[in-house]
């Protein structure tokens, strides 16, 4: 590798951290913090929009296992979880009338109102930044961000990419760089 390549690459890795710790600050972490005053962590974020996202249809499906399979965490730690949220009254838990050993999960009006909250306030913030762009350097940076994406994720097999996956339930987009990955990878 020659001199000019590795400064590129060290550059790109430094200015990947200062995206992270940036998308983090302001579109993650520091957004709960602006929205719903700091009232729950960002795991607990995600385990609402996880609910929220894959129970719209109506059907009650979402149980704790499918919680902790989304968060990556363990079976105790997503128990944690949705009983702090369950505590806070922002969802409710049930037992499963087909199988008792599953506790389903569902939002409630309050759980319901974070979500949309934090969905919308996020949207007008990257309206916000992505103001200042043209057509074209929003379309290059999506493309941008989509090879990205698929290069990486086209070196790590098909059970490793679910560990990626977001479960955007209803809000699920055919053009997710994952999706098609996933697809093309089907026997």
């Amino acid at each position: 590798m020659s001199g000019g390549e590795a400064d590129k690459l060290q550059r790109l890795n430094r200015l990947l951290d200062l995206l992270f710790a940036v998308t983090d600050g302001c579109y993650m972490a520091g957004l709960l913090e602006e929205v719903l005053g700091g009232d729950i962590t960002y795991s607990q974020m995600r385990c609402l929009l996880y609910i929220c996202r894959n129970n719209s249809d109506g059907e009650e499906k979402i149980r704790i296992t499918d919680v902790a399979e989304n968060l990556g965490v363990s079976l105790p730690a997503a128990t944690k979880v949705v009983n702090r949220l369950a505590a806070k009254d922002l969802l409710r838990k049930k037992k499963d009338f087909r199988d008792a050993r599953n506790t389903i999960l569902t939002l409630t009006p309050l759980g319901i109102e974070y979500c949309s909250r934090y969905a919308e306030r996020r949207m007008q913030k990257l309206k916000e930044v992505t103001a200042d762009l043209s057509a074209e350097e929003l379309d290059g940076f999506l493309d941008w961000a989509t090879k990205f994406l698929l290069l990486n994720l086209r070196k790590l097999e098909r059970r490793q990419l679910q560990r990626f996956c977001q479960h955007c339930g209803y809000e699920h987009d055919e053009s997710c760089p994952l999706y098609k990955l996933c697809h093309d990878l089907q026997p």
